[in-house]
């Protein structure tokens, strides 16, 4: 099934003092024993929208967090797609956009 197809509880929303940013952070418990996965594995993801609402300038962050009883193994992503475009111009091909990712590292692949 895989958490995509589980509901998950609304922790926690909130707007940073300043304004720069509002967040949401989601949670979903797997019991133990789910999916073959030994161990109460409790699995949190915060959306936040951050940004300078004078120059219209944001970006999105995602924080994944984990903690299971016992060991175990989890590896948490994420699949979202955004119209970065809006909606007047929803039919822009994704070759016109730009890309900044935050890492030191990341692996290449091919077509297949």
């Amino acid at each position: 099934e895989g958490f995509d197809a589980k509901v998950w509880l609304i922790d926690r929303t909130w707007v940073d003092d300043s304004g720069s940013g509002a967040h949401v952070t989601l949670s979903h418990t797997s019991p133990d024993g789910d999916e073959g996965f030994p161990g109460s594995l409790t699995a949190k993801v915060t959306y936040s929208w951050i940004g300078n609402p004078t120059e219209s300038n944001y970006r999105l962050g995602i924080k994944w967090e984990a903690t299971c009883d016992k060991t175990s193994v989890v590896n948490l992503t994420n699949h979202s797609y955004f119209n970065l475009c809006g909606v007047q111009t929803a039919s822009q091909v994704l070759d016109t956009h730009t890309v900044t990712l935050n890492c030191s590292r990341w692996t290449e692949v091919d077509n297949d």
